[in-house]
Parts: C-alpha cells; sequence; structure tokens
C-alpha cells in the first residue's frame, strides 16, 4: 500500500510540473492516472481524443475542461520528465 501512495504522489508531482491545472479539475488519485496516462503530453492531446476522457471521468462538461486546461496551461515538461511519465 505504502508503495502505491508513494507511486501516486511521484506521478502527481511529476505530472504538476507539466499540467498543474489538472490536480484542480481531477482530485481522485485513480481518475487522476488514469487521466494522465491517457493525455501523457498535455500539449499533443487534441479533440479526437476527448471521448476516450470522457468514459474516464465520467462527466463530458469535466472532460472539456480538462481539454480546454490542458490548452492554456502554462506548465513546463521536460525531456525526462515526459519520459518518466510512460
Amino acid at each position: 500500500m505504502l508503495k502505491y501512495l508513494r507511486c501516486v504522489y511521484v506521478c502527481r508531482e511529476w505530472y504538476g510540473y507539466h499540467f498543474p491545472e489538472l490536480i484542480k479539475i481531477v482530485s481522485e488519485n485513480y481518475l487522476y492516472a488514469k487521466v494522465v496516462k491517457l493525455m501523457k503530453n498535455r500539449k499533443e492531446f487534441d479533440d479526437s481524443r476527448l471521448e476516450e476522457l470522457e468514459e474516464i471521468v465520467m462527466d463530458a462538461a469535466k472532460a472539456q475542461a480538462i481539454l480546454d486546461a490542458s490548452r492554456m496551461s502554462m506548465g513546463q515538461c521536460s525531456q525526462w520528465t515526459c519520459f518518466s511519465m510512460k
């Protein structure tokens, strides 16, 4: 259990540098991890994957909010951080 929690914390911390707004939209750890797995690099995420995102968060408005926030995010992502998220 401790290993799982540590992994979730590290994922949220690393991805938080890349897309800090996501934690305000998706607060549940499990959903956050699934969204990160789907999105990977927020700069490359587009409308074509919106339906998959809706299935994960089970809310069309929330999925659209994530997409909109990903386009306006001021977060940074180094090559190492994005590679580590895979």
